[in-house]
């Protein structure tokens, strides 16, 4: 479940009879709203977000670049591919990116500081590299480089 206001520009063409296997480029901007994770990550089972922004490459793949989103309680930036499948559920996702959860947030989730401290000491940052993958039905989410 996706809820906010979204804004894009750019350009996308494609022949009429096959209206999905086109191409563009596109900005999109999702703005004041929040998405649901199907397994919750530092203990949130919601993003809430000011605003996402990334650009989309659209061919055989959507091709996610330069994202970036500032919610609530983390902060990220994020990159990676869509391979969209007949099933738009069963499209293959991949995605890397460095998370950095907020201070407020920290201080009101103690076991979930605790957690990112030590993944901090391991990574040797304070914004914690995640890997996504799977599928849009059944996303995976690990801290990884």
């Amino acid at each position: 479940k996706i809820q906010g206001r979204i804004n894009s520009s750019g350009t996308y063409r494609a022949e009429w009879k096959s209206p999905t296997k086109g191409f563009g480029k596109v900005r999109i901007a999702l703005t004041k709203g929040s998405f649901e994770l199907l397994q919750p990550v530092l203990s949130l089972s919601a993003i809430d977000f000011d605003q996402i922004i990334f650009d989309l490459s659209i061919n055989e793949q959507l091709e996610l670049q330069q994202g970036k989103l500032k919610g609530t309680d983390i902060n990220t930036t994020f990159e990676g591919s869509v391979n969209v499948m007949d099933s738009f559920q069963e499209s293959r996702i991949r995605l890397s990116g460095l998370l950095e959860p907020k201070r407020e947030f920290l201080q009101t989730h103690p076991l979930e500081a605790k957690m990112v401290k030590q993944y901090a000491k391991r990574f040797r940052k304070n914004s914690l590299p995640f890997k996504m993958g799977g599928t849009l039905s059944n996303p995976t989410f690990r801290f990884s480089r």
